[in-house]
């Protein structure tokens, strides 16, 4: 394990400035807070951790860090490595991307994509393509930030190139919300429901760029392994 990140009693982890202000945090910061103008979240490129005071039904924290809020069950950057011809990254920043996992839509964010899945039948919300093909919960948009100012919180550091960093971060620290970059999580092998979800779904996430395709990916492999988990107790 790299020396910047180490786990102490299983759950608790410490580690080196700037990581340090993921980790231990001064400073939690709620929906409220990161949509108020002036905002405390910087517009510069950066790192940032989500924070859960209770984890969706079904997702295992285990492992994960724990702080007085709750567990730390989300890592994200912005903006994206480059992919651009000339190489300069988008014009993604901290204030931005926070902003649209708090009060974006399913189609813009991936952390309320699958948020709004697993929380699907407590709030009786459905994902749906909306007249312009997006994937959405459509009114139900509303219930998953709501959800998400009652029960989460997010942290930061800033840095040039976070993507340098992203995949270290994902790999040392226990994410089970994290998709992207983080096949190896536990959360594959101990979710213990499946989320169905309508072919008409299927096929728009298919049609829904890569992070849809992942999701789908993510959720074939979560159904097949639950089916075979059945099929090995009957």
């Amino acid at each position: 394990m790299n020396a910047r990140l180490r786990a102490t009693e299983g759950v608790a982890w410490t580690a080196s400035p700037p990581e340090h202000n993921l980790l231990n945090p001064d400073h939690l910061t709620s929906r409220a807070e990161a949509l108020a103008r002036p905002a405390p979240v910087p517009a510069q490129p950066g790192v940032y951790a989500w924070y859960f005071d209770v984890p969706p039904s079904g997702v295992p924290h285990d492992g994960t860090h724990r702080n007085a809020f709750g567990y730390l069950l989300y890592l994200g950057i912005a903006p994206r490595e480059p992919r651009r011809s000339d190489g300069q990254p988008s014009s993604q920043n901290l204030r931005k991307r926070i902003r649209t996992h708090f009060r974006g839509d399913a189609s813009r964010s991936t952390l309320r994509l699958t948020l709004g899945l697993l929380l699907s039948e407590e709030l009786g919300i459905q994902l749906r393509r909306n007249g312009s093909g997006r994937l959405t919960f459509g009114e139900g948009e509303a219930a998953v930030s709501d959800w998400m100012a009652e029960h989460s919180r997010v942290c930061w550091y800033v840095h040039r190139q976070p993507w340098r960093v992203e995949s270290e971060l994902i790999s040392e620290l226990v994410l089970p919300l994290n998709l992207d970059q983080n096949r190896h999580g536990s959360f594959h092998e101990t979710l213990s429901g499946g989320l169905g979800l309508g072919a008409d779904v299927e096929e728009g996430l298919r049609d829904h760029g890569l992070r849809g395709r992942l999701v789908l990916a993510d959720l074939v492999e979560r159904r097949s392994q639950l089916g075979a988990r059945l099929r090995a107790q009957q």
